[in-house]
């Protein structure tokens, strides 16, 4: 995926959501989606349900986000958005969404959730922060513990299937938009840095140049030197 490709697509998720929270407020209850929801999934309160959504807990997502900086510390975009992207992430659920939306179950804010919040960024960390010929098994762990917290969370009656769906594009939305946005801040520094001087190892052309501002070796005043040599020779 391109960085334009990544930087609409998480803009895009994070701003489904905001409409989202507003509409939720809005319209408050079920929905015809969570009713679909609740309908699909069992109500459960057994204890493998509570293992599986701690899976997007904060310690969890913590150590995936160090692990993923390490994994990427070749590139440092890649490194600081696997730092900083869940954190962004969790700010938004809890401190933005959540209010916006006012939804509650069970007495507390639930729109979007945040373990699953925690969850959707660990795909997002799959595909950024794994080396490529690890990435397609490290995001495909990613999307299953993804899809079980989702169920997990909705099984415990901690959520509505909205509140999961929300979490999950915040989670990787976030993490997507912080490493799209280093790339589009750092393009115009390279642009003014790299003016200045060519790259080692590399030939500069100056073709677009006026004559008079070419190297000498791109402008022929070289010859006039040999010629002067050969004459001294001569004589």
């Amino acid at each position: 995926m391109s960085d334009t490709a990544r930087l609409v697509t998480s803009s895009g998720l994070l701003l489904a959501v905001a409409v989202g929270a507003l509409l939720v407020r809005l319209f408050p209850g079920t929905n015809p989606l969570d009713k679909w929801g609740f309908d699909l999934v069992a109500s459960s309160s057994a204890a493998p349900w509570r293992v599986i959504a701690a899976l997007g807990s904060v310690p969890i997502v913590l150590a995936a986000s160090l692990l993923g900086a390490v994994l990427a510390r070749r590139d440092r975009r890649r490194a600081v958005a696997c730092l900083l992207g869940p954190a962004l992430a969790g700010l938004l659920t809890e401190i933005i969404l959540k209010p916006l939306s006012g939804r509650e179950l069970g007495g507390s804010l639930c729109f979007p959730s945040g373990h699953v919040t925690g969850a959707g960024a660990l795909v997002a960390l799959g595909l950024l922060g794994t080396p490529r010929r690890w990435r397609a098994v490290g995001l495909g762990i990613a999307v299953a513990v993804l899809v079980a917290v989702m169920w997990a969370v909705v099984a415990l009656g901690w959520h509505y299937p909205t509140d999961a769906l929300a979490g999950a594009a915040v989670g990787a939305g976030s993490v997507l938009f912080v490493d799209a946005g280093i790339t589009a801040l750092r393009r115009p520094w390279r642009r003014v840095s790299g003016s200045s001087s060519p790259r080692p190892g590399r030939r500069w052309r100056h073709r677009s140049l006026p004559a008079h501002r070419r190297p000498p070796s791109e402008r022929g005043l070289h010859r006039p030197r040999r010629h002067l040599t050969s004459v001294v020779r001569r004589s």
